[in-house]
C-alpha cells in the first residue's frame, strides 16, 4: 500500500519551488493590474485613431507609409521613401525591425476587419502591448535594486507616468516606444548580471543593445555606458565577473553581426553611416565585445585592482582613440550634415528637437511641473540610495545614477531624450520607495504594497499635474500655432487632396509625412534630416519671388502647390509663400475648388 504521506525531504524540496511559483504569480498579477491602469489613463486619442485614422506625429505617419510600402511589395532592404523628393526618393535611416510587428498585427486584424480598420486596430494594439512590455521591464529592473517590494511601485509609477509623456499612447507606432522598452530591458539585464547567479543576464542585455542599434542609434549614449559597466565592475570585483564578461561579449558579437545581416543589404555593409546602424557601428561593437572577452581571458592573471584598472583604462583609451581617428565625423552633432538653411528654419519648429533650457524658457510651468520636478525628485532619491547602500547594491545604484545623469545632460541637447530618461528615473524612484515602504511596514504593521503605491505618488507626473490644477498656458502663441498645424494635418483636412490626379506637391515641410500617409501624392518636403534636397527646394521655392518660384516648380516637375494658412512660419515668411498666405493671385498657379483649410493650386506646365 502506497503511503500518501510525503517525506520531509520532499516537502523541503517542494517549498522553494512553491514559493517561487507564488512570487511569479504575484509579479504577473501586479504587472497586469498596472497595465490595466495604464490603459485606462492613456487612452488619449484612441477614439480619434479608430474613427478617423488620425496621425498626431509625423514619425507615426511615415512609419505607416513604410509598413504599407513593404506589405505592398517593396524590398526588405529597400528603405527608400520613394514619394518623398522623387524620382530619387529618400533612403531613410530607419530599419524594418519595427515594421515586422506592425505588419503582423495588421495581418492578424485583417482576419476579422476590413484593411483600413485593421490598420487602425494595429496602431492601437502596438503601443498598448508595449506598455505591458515596459511595465515588466521596469518591475524587473526595480526588483534588482530593492527586491520584490519594488514591483508594486514600479508598476504604479509606470501607469502614472503618462507612459513617458505620450510615447506609448494609442496611435504611436514610431520607433521611440520600442527603443525605450529595449533600454529598460538592457538596464534590467545588466543590473541582474552584477550577481554571479545571474551572469547569463548579460547576454540578454547585449542582445537588446544589438536590436536597439538595428532600429536606430538614439540609445547609443546609454549603450556606451552600459557596455562599459561590466569591465568597470570587473575592476572592482575581479574574477567573479568573468562569466558575465564572457556572456556579454559573446552575445554582443553574435547579435551585432546578425543585426547587420538581417537588416542591411550586403551592398551597404561598408557604407559610412553615422546616423544609422552600419558596418561602422558593428565594427566598434565587435571590438568592444572582443575587449570584454579578452579581459575575461586575462582575469586569472590580473589579480589586483590596479592591474585590472590599467588594463581597462589602457584598452578603453586605445579603443576610443582608434574610433575617433577612423570616424571623426561620427563624433559630431548628428544633424551636422543637414543643410544649414533647412536646419535654421526647420528645427525651431520641432518641439522634441529643442534643448531643455529653451523649452523651459518657452513653457516654464509645463516643463517645470511635468518634466523637471518628477525627474529631479527621482534622481535625488537615487542619489540618496547610492550613498546608503553597499556592495553589489551600491554598484547597481551607481550605474543607474550614471545613466540618469547622462540622460539629463543630453536633454540640454534635445528634449526628446527625456522619453528615455524618464523610465530610468522611475526605476530609481521605485527602488527608493520599496526600501522606505519596507522599513515603514515593519514598524507600522501595514501593507507594503499600499505603502508602495502611496509613496510613489510624489514621483509621478500625474500627481504634479493634479496638484497644480489648471496649469496656465504659458505660451498661447505657440499653442495656437500647434492647433493650426494639427488641424491642417487631420484626415478631414487632407480630404482636400482626394479625387485629384496623383502628382508632386510643394507643401509646408511639417505636413509632408501626413500628406504621404493620407493621400497618393508625392511631396518635396518632410521633416527628416536626410531629405536635404527636398527640404531645401521646398524652402527656396516658397521664399522665392513668384516668378522665380514658378521656374523652380517647373524644374522640380511639381503638379501642385498646397498651403494651409498659418501652419508653417518659415514657408510663409516671404516670396511665393507670403503671397499665397495673403490671398494674392499668382500667375502660373490655378486655384482648385477643394473643401477645408487647405488651398491647393495646380501648376500650369510650360
Amino acid at each position: 500500500m502506497t503511503s500518501v504521506m510525503q517525506s520531509p525531504a520532499r516537502i523541503t524540496a517542494a517549498a522553494p519551488a512553491q514559493a517561487q511559483a507564488h512570487a511569479l504569480a504575484r509579479f504577473w498579477l501586479v504587472a497586469l493590474l498596472g497595465w490595466a491602469l495604464s490603459i485606462a489613463l492613456n487612452t488619449h486619442g484612441l477614439r480619434e485613431v479608430l474613427q478617423t485614422g488620425a496621425f498626431n506625429d509625423p514619425d507615426d505617419a511615415l512609419r505607416m507609409v513604410q509598413v504599407r510600402d513593404w506589405m505592398s511589395g517593396q524590398g526588405w532592404f529597400d528603405l527608400h521613401a520613394w514619394r518623398m523628393d522623387p524620382p530619387t526618393g529618400v533612403f531613410m535611416h530607419w530599419s524594418r525591425v519595427v515594421d515586422v510587428p506592425m505588419a503582423g498585427l495588421i495581418l492578424f486584424f485583417r482576419l476579422f476587419a476590413d484593411p483600413t480598420f485593421a490598420e487602425r486596430l494595429a496602431r492601437v494594439a502596438f503601443p498598448i502591448l508595449l506598455q505591458l512590455a515596459i511595465i515588466l521591464g521596469l518591475m524587473s529592473a526595480a526588483r534588482r535594486l530593492a527586491g520584490e517590494a519594488a514591483s508594486v511601485p514600479a508598476a504604479a509609477l509606470a501607469a502614472l507616468s503618462g507612459m513617458t509623456f505620450g510615447q506609448f499612447e494609442p496611435g504611436r507606432i514610431g520607433h521611440h516606444a520600442p527603443q525605450i522598452t529595449l533600454l529598460v530591458a538592457m538596464v534590467a539585464g545588466m543590473l541582474a548580471a552584477f550577481d554571479l547567479r545571474h551572469a547569463k543576464a548579460a547576454a540578454l542585455s547585449a542582445a537588446c543593445m544589438a536590436l536597439s542599434l538595428a532600429i536606430s542609434l538614439e540609445n547609443l549614449p546609454f549603450i556606451a555606458i552600459l557596455s562599459a559597466a561590466l569591465p568597470l565592475v570587473w575592476v572592482v570585483r575581479g574574477d567573479a565577473m568573468r562569466p558575465a564578461l564572457k556572456w556579454f561579449g559573446a552575445s554582443l558579437a553574435a547579435c551585432l553581426a546578425l543585426a547587420l545581416v538581417a537588416t542591411i543589404a550586403p551592398s551597404r555593409w561598408f557604407v559610412l553611416a553615422c546616423d544609422a546602424y552600419s558596418g561602422i557601428q558593428m565594427g566598434a561593437g565587435l571590438a568592444g565585445a572582443a575587449l570584454c572577452l579578452g579581459l575575461a581571458a586575462l582575469s586569472p592573471i590580473l589579480i589586483t585592482v590596479r592591474a585590472r584598472l590599467i588594463a581597462v583604462a589602457g584598452s578603453g583609451l586605445i579603443f576610443g582613440l582608434c574610433l575617433l581617428a577612423m570616424f571623426p565625423s561620427c563624433f559630431s552633432d548628428p544633424f551636422s550634415h543637414m543643410d544649414p538653411v533647412v536646419f535654421s528654419l526647420l528645427m525651431p519648429q520641432i518641439t522634441e528637437a529643442r534643448p531643455l533650457n529653451v523649452l523651459f524658457a518657452m513653457r516654464p510651468w509645463v516643463t517645470g511641473l511635468l518634466l523637471i520636478a518628477p525627474l529631479g525628485l527621482s534622481m535625488l532619491a537615487g542619489l540618496v540610495m547610492l550613498m546608503a547602500t553597499h556592495g553589489i547594491a551600491r554598484l547597481r545604484w551607481l550605474l543607474l545614477t550614471l545613466l540618469c545623469t547622462a540622460g539629463f545632460a543630453l536633454c540640454f541637447w534635445e528634449i526628446r531624450v527625456s522619453g528615455s530618461l524618464q523610465p530610468l528615473t522611475l526605476i530609481s524612484a521605485a527602488g527608493a520607495v520599496a526600501h522606505v515602504s519596507t522599513w515603514l511596514a515593519k514598524r507600522w504593521r501595514v501593507s507594503v504594497a499600499l505603502l508602495g503605491v502611496g509613496l510613489s505618488l510624489p514621483f509621478a507626473p500625474v500627481s504634479f499635474a493634479l496638484a497644480a490644477g489648471d496649469v496656465p498656458d504659458d505660451n498661447p502663441v505657440e499653442t495656437a500655432q500647434a492647433a493650426r498645424i494639427a488641424a491642417c494635418r487631420s484626415p478631414q483636412a487632407l480630404e482636400a487632396f482626394v479625387g485629384l490626379p496623383p502628382g508632386l506637391v510643394l507643401a509646408p515641410i511639417i505636413a509632408g509625412s501626413h500628406i504621404l500617409v493620407s493621400t497618393p501624392m508625392a511631396v518635396l518636403g518632410a521633416a527628416y534630416h536626410r531629405n536635404n534636397h527636398g527640404n531645401r527646394t521646398t524652402l527656396d521655392t516658397f521664399r522665392a519671388p513668384p516668378t522665380e518660384a514658378l521656374v523652380r516648380l517647373h524644374a522640380a516637375h511639381a503638379a501642385y502647390v498646397a498651403t494651409c494658412p498659418g501652419s508653417a512660419v518659415a514657408e510663409e515668411a516671404m516670396g511665393l509663400g507670403a503671397a499665397l498666405a495673403n490671398g494674392d493671385s499668382v500667375e502660373g498657379l490655378t486655384p482648385l475648388p477643394v473643401p477645408g483649410p487647405w488651398r491647393i493650386f495646380a501648376v500650369t506646365q510650360p
